[in-house]
Formats: C-alpha cells, sequence, structure tokens
C-alpha cells in the first residue's frame, strides 16, 4: 500500500503518517495542559502552521529556477513540495521560543513532542514494511496500445523508472503530462512509463492526439489492477524505482517540475544526465 483513500481525498502513506503524528502530538498537548491557563495544544497548532510555511519556503528557494516561469506555483502546495529539514529547523526555533516564553510548560512541551516524535517513527518501521508491497507494482501485468501484453519492470530493466498512474477524466493528471513528458525527453537515463487506468485504448489514443502529446511507454490497465494494489483509486500517482527495481519515492497528486525534480534526485545521478539539446 503506497497510497489511502479517504473519500475524496488522497493521501501518501507519509502524509497520513503526519497527520496521525501532529494528532496524537496535539491530543498529548491538551491533555497535559487541560488544567492550565496555557493552552498548549493550541500552541503546538501554531507550530504546526510554523513548520508547514518553513518547509515549504525551504523547498521553493532549493528549487527556485523551477518556478522561474511560474511565480503562483510557488504558493501551490498541492504539488506536495516541502523541504522536511527546514520545516523541523522552523519547528525546533519555534518550540525553543514557546519553551523560553513559558518555562512552566516545558516538561509538557518535551512530553507532547516526544510522543509525536516516537508515533512518527514507529508508523515509520511500519511503512518499510508496507512499502514492499510497491515493488510488485512494476511487475504487473499490461498491455502496450498494440494490445501486447508487457510488465512494466521489464522496460529498459537497467534503468531507473518513473511509473505515472492517470486517466483522461482526471484533470491533475492532464495538468502534469506536460511535464512528465518533458522530463521524459530531458532525461534519456530515466524510463517514463504512462499506465492509463481502466480506461480503452481508443480513448487513450483519442487522449493523447487531442493533447499532442508524444508520451513513450504508454500502457494499458483496463482492470486498474495497479492502481488498486496502490492502495485505492487515487490518481494521479507517480511511483519511482531505482535501477534495481527499488520503491524509493511515491508521490500523490500532479506533480510540478520542482516536486518532480525533487522526486527525481533520489536517483542516482549518472542516470540524471540531462540529454544534448
Amino acid at each position: 500500500m503506497v497510497t489511502v483513500s479517504i473519500g475524496p481525498l488522497a493521501l501518501s502513506l507519509d502524509q497520513l503518517m503526519m497527520i496521525f503524528a501532529f494528532g496524537v502530538t496535539w491530543a498529548t498537548a491538551a491533555f497535559l495542559s487541560r488544567r492550565d491557563e496555557l493552552a498548549l495544544g493550541a500552541r503546538l497548532f501554531d507550530l504546526m502552521l510554523l513548520a508547514l510555511f518553513a518547509a515549504r519556503l525551504g523547498f521553493v528557494i532549493r528549487y527556485f529556477p523551477e518556478y522561474s516561469d511560474n511565480w503562483l506555483g510557488m504558493l501551490d502546495i498541492r504539488d506536495g513540495g516541502f523541504s522536511p529539514l527546514a520545516g523541523i529547523v522552523g519547528a525546533t526555533l519555534g518550540a525553543a521560543v514557546l519553551a523560553l516564553r513559558h518555562p512552566g510548560a516545558r516538561a509538557q512541551l518535551a512530553l507532547s513532542l516526544g510522543t509525536g516524535v516516537a508515533v512518527w517513527a514507529l508508523l515509520s518501521t511500519a511503512a518499510g514494511v508496507m512499502r514492499e508491497q510497491g515493488a510488485v507494482l512494476a511487475e504487473t501485468p499490461v498491455r502496450t496500445l498494440a494490445g501486447e501484453p508487457v510488465r512494466p519492470a521489464a522496460i529498459r530493466p537497467e534503468q531507473p523508472r518513473v511509473i505515472n498512474l492517470w486517466a483522461s477524466w482526471c484533470p491533475p493528471c492532464v495538468d502534469e503530462m506536460p511535464v512528465l513528458e518533458k522530463a521524459a525527453e530531458r532525461y534519456p537515463g530515466v524510463s517514463f512509463v504512462f499506465v492509463n487506468q481502466g480506461e480503452k485504448r481508443a480513448r487513450v489514443r483519442g487522449f493523447l492526439e487531442q493533447h499532442g502529446l508524444a508520451l513513450p511507454n504508454v500502457l494499458l490497465d483496463p482492470d486498474s489492477n495497479m492502481g488498486r494494489r496502490a492502495g485505492g483509486q487515487a490518481l494521479p500517482t507517480t511511483l519511482f524505482y531505482d535501477a534495481s527495481g527499488q520503491l524509493i519515492d511515491t508521490h500523490v497528486g500532479a506533480l510540478s517540475r520542482a516536486s518532480l525534480r525533487s522526486a527525481l534526485e533520489g536517483f542516482d545521478a549518472h542516470d540524471l544526465k540531462e540529454k544534448a539539446p
């Protein structure tokens, strides 16, 4: 399981773990400070917002060139672009200020944050086991547009792979297609594979022609088997495999140039050599 669907909301495992860990942290703080004048739970909510702001700012600074022609894209957090290190620095500074201003709440603050970190560590360990299922996705049999059976893992097996699960009726899928198309041309050392979920061949061909897309390795998964094995019908979902076939990252939702670049940096630098102009 690499994604989780909650009604119309689709979350990656990392996002779900972060939300749950913060919920535990907030509940612990609210319980410990229930008889105090200091609303520690509310202060921790402010701390979370500070951490998110710092994480987004750090990401935008790191990948600023990718936003050079799309300034509004810096504000669009739907691309999932956050810097964990910048978020941790922001949260640490905020927690330090909070502890200095409210000395009597230091023990409660430390216990609440410690509980949240412990829950995060436990969930991360469990998620490592759950992600092993992701390796099976690349072995799921699908078909080419010509109707021939193929496994995504068999496409240039010596290269790292980016497997994109998409459908023509999905607006975020349409939005990210030009980004992925340009990346596939830019990085010949990476195999980009586009696995359509649940649509007929004629529909897929018509979509590609309508949008003028020249995508490599377009495959058909008429029964949406890969989507179900990914943990739900969350589209688009993009899976990143290294050259050994190990799942190293998952992205739920539309990719921006910046968030795609961030995910690709998990590959070997040799594979990210750009195509000569």
